[in-house]
């Protein structure tokens, strides 16, 4: 039997070779996905000794600097790089426009970073101004990893992202975290403001590592748990007790800015590996789903082969005639309704597994509403967020879908 005859049997097959295209193509995207994670974690890390040398970081701290610009800048080459392929994709018409437009932002604002660079080196940033310059650099990228989920189609993977997407998150948290502590150390004295912007950010992190810990495989979930026991945390921990403990003017060694930027790194790093084993097992996964998928495909063709080669004892090929109320068994109508049995049942797993990621997407989406209308940085539009959703008793998600849907009302009118 020729494949591309139009037949029941041609498009069965063909149904089974959209099942490996598909993986093999999220896979394709999971790659520059990767290099954008790699990019975000040299971001980060340039924010952080961007913020140790506005507030009087010394000569290693300039020379730090300047080693990471050029780490960044290998970085976002090879994310470029990698975007090439999306592009060629985008061509073909197997991108979404909405994540081609979140590529588009993203480039755009990048466009800023030598003046950013400059500006700072010109010590013409005050710090908290130039992290929040660095956090919406970063946010832009998270959007583009959050869209990626969209275009997963096994339940498996998706949760797989989700766990990712959590850790990515978890870890540009605690690089805030870094970034805000050090200003406080350096200086000699954390202020009420900074305070405050320090407890939500840890709060924030309580939440997101629930979330990580709630769709992580076990072996993830042992690593993280490991990580934190470990005693290369435990002086991080302390310093966070210490700094946490510091009421309104109280005076603290300046030194100890130093200390906490590599006791917050060694962290980061850590969390930086977990999320490349993270990656490493969704890449694993769809490899064997590529596999198993290409065994399938296999089989059943090697089924359709015996079975329309197959004779009755009259001499007429099995299943032959018309397949309707009167002939309902056609060999090929049991493998087609087998197959569609796998889809529904693989289409419910995926709903179930898309619903956790998508509450944490709706979240992202409520604040880039509000921070865009409002005029409101990443910090002020979660705290809007979480006051609005305490004050009506009611889960943030659902607060952030209702800012979204009045959104789309007042956009359309």
């Amino acid at each position: 039997m020729k494949e591309n005859t139009v037949s029941p049997e041609s498009f069965f097959l063909a149904a089974k070779q959209s099942e490996i295209n598909t993986i093999i193509e999220l896979k394709s995207m999971l790659r520059w996905v990767n290099l954008i994670c790699e990019f975000i974690h040299q971001l980060q890390r340039e924010r952080g000794l961007s913020n140790r040398l506005l507030v009087g970081g010394g000569e290693k701290t300039k020379q730090q600097r300047v080693e990471q610009l050029r780490l960044t800048d290998d970085a976002f080459e090879a994310m470029k790089k990698g975007l090439t392929v999306v592009h060629q994709s985008a061509l073909e018409g197997t991108v979404s426009a909405k994540l081609l437009n979140l590529i588009a932002s993203a480039l755009l604002a990048l466009e800023g970073l030598n003046r950013l660079r400059t500006d700072i080196e010109n010590d013409k940033y005050q710090p908290v101004d130039a992290t929040t310059s660095y956090n919406r650099l970063i946010e832009n990228l998270l959007l583009i990893v959050f869209e990626v989920a969209d275009h997963a189609t096994d339940p498996e993977v998706t949760q797989g992202l989700s766990t990712l997407f959590h850790l990515i998150q978890g870890k540009e948290l605690v690089g805030q975290e870094r970034a805000w502590t050090v200003v406080g150390f350096a200086r000699g004295s954390f202020a009420p403001r900074l305070c405050e912007r320090l407890e939500r950010v840890n709060h924030q992190q309580v939440e997101i590592f629930s979330g990580f810990q709630q769709t992580a495989r076990p072996e993830l979930n042992a690593a993280l748990s490991q990580l934190e026991s470990s005693e290369l945390i435990a002086d991080f921990k302390q310093m966070r007790a210490l700094r946490d403990k510091l009421r309104e003017g109280q005076q603290v060694n300046p030194e100890l800015a130093d200390t906490w930027y590599e006791k917050a790194t060694l962290y980061i790093d850590a969390l930086h590996a977990l999320e490349i084993q993270a990656m490493n097992q969704i890449l694993t996964l769809c490899d064997n789903r590529v596999d198993l998928a290409k065994r399938n495909r296999s089989a059943a063709q090697e089924q359709i082969a015996l079975l329309t080669g197959l004779k009755t004892d009259s001499g007429e090929p099995v299943g032959s005639g018309l397949l309707n109320a009167a002939n309902p068994s056609h060999p090929v109508q049991t493998l087609i309704l087998e197959q569609r049995k796998q889809i529904q049942a693989l289409t419910n797993d995926l709903q179930q597994a898309k619903e956790a990621l998508e509450a944490r997407k709706l979240v992202e989406r409520a604040k880039a509403i509000l921070k865009e209308n409002l005029n409101l940085d990443d910090d002020a539009a979660y705290r809007t967020l979480q006051k609005s959703a305490m004050d009506q008793k009611l889960p943030i998600q659902q607060v952030a879908l209702a800012i979204i849907e009045a959104y789309k009302r007042s956009t359309y009118r």
